[in-house]
């Protein structure tokens, strides 16, 4: 792949015309079109809606108080020492810098480029932004933007942008990623299509993404499974908390949530099957799924789902319930006990690739990621 050229991590184009921009410390002209966009903070803002999407018990007035605190305190005191213990809880998840241990192994460009869509508290673009790449963190989130300016500042991490922007108004020209990172995301983008059927709106933000990448770039999704053994025993679904909603047929679920909330069912997930033709539909190739243990939020193993159940067994279906048990092990003798687990990693490229194939390898021996990543360094560049 070619080398990237030497430019401002900064320059952004036109999204009505994708002529390029004149960078200015107030607005963002567009030398084409003489479109302007206003810059605030230091960060360019190409949407004004005003939206709130709401880490775990994280409040829109909660998440102002703490960006208050902020200004005189370090964000991990901040979450560490809160009175909160909503607040305290999540510091883990925000401050997991292990969450992209899978990049390496991605074969990837020295200094590529990276999409962080809906970069939400900036955890993922810190960590890629600290192996060498250029990130691009878009958030559409007011809250959410400012956290990631402050501690992007705190920390003194380099490499990354922050837009303040979502799909609907990219302002990159086209073929421009090595990497774009949907990681708890594609569920979501069907309510920004609210109109239409969920799958189709997914597949239209997937083509579209398609076309932002190189050729030979990589889409990474993280995302929980649809057969996933909790939500077949009623635990509440993870995007809008109703039992049962996602193992429905998706009529089913659909008649569920008009009645339970007023509003059919959206935050469509998938099968590992369901996952590759939703993949293969948009126009993507060489698509490997991953078993992503204990989940995609937290990572230590993925496993490839064409090795043998027993290597995510300690991860998946834990019961202790007789009958249960016996049910757990026979999915573990005939191999299907896999195509349960909580969640998935799941990476896909264009065609004329090298198919991402040795995660699965290096895991053959449940290797975690560190072994994985040693094998690595010894001649397996690229992942399965």
């Amino acid at each position: 792949m070619e080398g990237h050229r030497d430019e401002s991590p900064a320059e952004l184009w036109c999204p009505q015309c994708q002529g390029k921009l004149a960078p200015g410390n107030e607005l963002l002209r567009c030398f084409h079109c003489d479109r302007a966009w206003p810059v605030r903070k230091g960060i360019p803002c190409f949407v004004d809606r005003d939206v709130y999407w709401g880490e775990a018990g994280i409040t829109r007035d909660l998440m102002r108080q703490i960006l208050q605190e902020m200004e005189s305190r370090n964000w991990h005191e901040v979450f560490l020492n809160h009175p909160r213990p909503e607040v305290r809880k999540y510091y883990p998840f925000v401050a997991n810098l292990e969450r992209t241990k899978w990049y390496p192994q991605l074969g990837l460009p020295p200094n590529p480029r990276v999409l962080d869509v809906g970069a939400g508290l900036g955890t993922m673009s810190q960590a890629l932004a600290a192996q060498g790449a250029k990130v691009f963190a878009i958030e559409r989130v007011e809250e959410r933007v400012q956290f990631m300016r402050v501690r992007f500042k705190q920390e003194g991490q380099s490499g990354i942008t922050i837009v303040k922007t979502d799909l609907d108004c990219l302002p990159f020209p086209p073929q421009y990623f090595d990497l774009i990172l949907l990681n708890g995301v594609l569920e979501w983008l069907p309510f920004s299509r609210p109109q239409g059927n969920p799958r189709r709106a997914q597949l239209f933000y997937l083509r579209l993404l398609r076309k932002s990448l190189r050729p030979g770039g990589i889409l990474y999704i993280g995302i929980e499974n649809r057969m996933c053994y909790d939500l077949f025993l009623g635990a509440p679904d993870p995007h809008i908390g109703i039992p049962y909603v996602a193992v429905l047929p998706r009529i089913m679920a659909d008649l569920l949530c008009r009645w339970k909330v007023g509003d059919r069912y959206r935050p469509y997930l998938y099968t590992h099957r369901g996952y590759r033709k939703l993949l293969a539909a948009a126009g993507y190739r060489d698509i490997e799924v991953f078993a992503a243990l204990p989940s995609y939020t937290e990572p230590r193993e993925i496993v490839s789902l064409s090795k043998h159940s027993r290597f995510v067994e300690s991860y998946v279906w834990q019961t202790q319930n007789l009958l249960s048990r016996r049910v757990r092990n026979l999915a573990l003798r005939f191999d299907i006990l896999k195509y349960f687990a909580y969640a998935f990693a799941i990476f896909a490229r264009e065609s004329n690739f090298v198919s991402p194939s040795e995660i699965g390898r290096n895991t053959a021996e449940g290797l975690s990621i560190e072994d994985a990543a040693h094998l690595s360094s010894k001649g397996l560049n690229s992942i399965s």
